[in-house]
């Protein structure tokens, strides 16, 4: 199937000195361009993704999440959307930590999928604390909320 593959990418253009694509490259391709449609168009990516996940085979949709984890203007889109509903500001802690897991860690850092996951792991239990201390929900949390004084 490569090799078919290889075949048909040279014939048409796609496959180049310098662009050497592989099959799987279009399934990631698909996903993402799907995944930034639908937040352009402000659908609701969690619902749509397990369509998606059942036309790609895969059993649920935790196994298409992967594919747009380092994607920083999907990153950028889902922070924008976070700022854009009622009662969220440039204050708003859930848009910071998109910005800094997405743009910061991956776009500028390149960092891996577990420096990103322990990241991800220390603002939930940061959040949980500071949920607990102001009595709000943790979507609810504005920066102001998570000063130590």
């Amino acid at each position: 199937m490569q090799k078919t593959f290889a075949q048909v990418s040279t014939a048409t253009g796609l496959r180049t000195e310098t662009s050497r694509p592989r099959i799987h490259d279009l399934r990631h391709s698909l996903v993402v361009n799907t995944v930034i449609g639908w937040q352009r168009d402000g659908l609701d990516v969690g619902s749509q993704l397990a369509v998606l996940s059942t036309y790609l085979g895969h059993v649920n949709p935790a196994g298409t999440y992967w594919y747009v984890t380092a994607v920083p203007e999907l990153m950028q889109l889902a922070a924008a959307r976070l700022e854009d509903r009622p009662g969220a500001g440039h204050e708003c802690v859930r848009a910071a930590v998109a910005v800094v897991l997405h743009d910061r860690l991956i776009g500028q850092r390149g960092s891996s999928k577990n420096t990103i996951s322990g990241y991800r792991d220390t603002f939930r239990l940061l959040l949980a604390f500071a949920a607990t201390r102001t009595g709000k929900t943790p979507s609810a949390l504005d920066i102001a909320d998570l000063d130590a004084h």
